[in-house]
């Protein structure tokens, strides 16, 4: 566990200890912290996906993977980092993992496995590596009810945008927004 996560468990306990003394305004406030330290895991989590690809395409031509696939196979990232903190998926965590990592190849149909059932959609598979500011490289799935998503950029610049603005810039990247369901 790095810092950051202690740092970030340790403000939960203090504000758990502030729930109990002060009843209703400290659950109001453990609540918009806890929402907070969601959204940062989940942006931590957009960083090592953008960082897998680059690696990927580091190595491989200077192309970006075809899709998550290939990443899991070769342990760049762990299935657990494909599942976003405000979801949970049973699919991803029933899944036989050990035969993703015994076969040869990826398996048949892993890619499309983890569309269905991660929650952060990439939008440059199979694309030439950019460090362009100007390309939306990936975001976590919008949520009904929720303040906003995070977007990652291919310069690694993370925003958390409202809902609205995700879809518009999703939109102006040619891609249709994915919503959890």
């Amino acid at each position: 566990m790095n810092h950051k996560h202690k740092r970030t468990l340790v403000v939960l306990a203090v504000l758990a200890a502030l729930v109990a003394c002060c009843g209703g305004a400290g659950a109001w406030l453990y609540n918009k912290v806890a929402t907070a330290a969601l959204i940062s895991y989940s942006q931590s989590q957009l960083h090592i996906i953008w960082h897998a690809l680059y690696e990927h395409a580091s190595e491989h031509g200077g192309e970006y993977p075809t899709g998550y696939g290939v990443l899991v196979w070769s342990g760049a990232i762990s299935p657990e980092l494909l599942v976003s903190p405000f979801e949970r998926s049973e699919a991803i965590d029933e899944y036989d993992w050990d035969q993703v990592y015994t076969s040869e190849t990826p398996p048949p149909g892993l890619d499309a496995f983890i569309e269905r059932n991660g929650s952060y959609v990439v939008l440059v598979w199979g694309q030439p590596r950019t460090d362009s500011p100007d390309v939306l490289f990936a975001y976590e799935r919008l949520r009904r009810g929720s303040r906003g998503t995070p977007l990652i950029y291919a310069d690694r610049k993370v925003l958390f945008v409202p809902n609205a603005e995700a879809e518009r810039l999703i939109r102006a990247a040619g891609h249709e927004p994915v919503w959890a369901d």
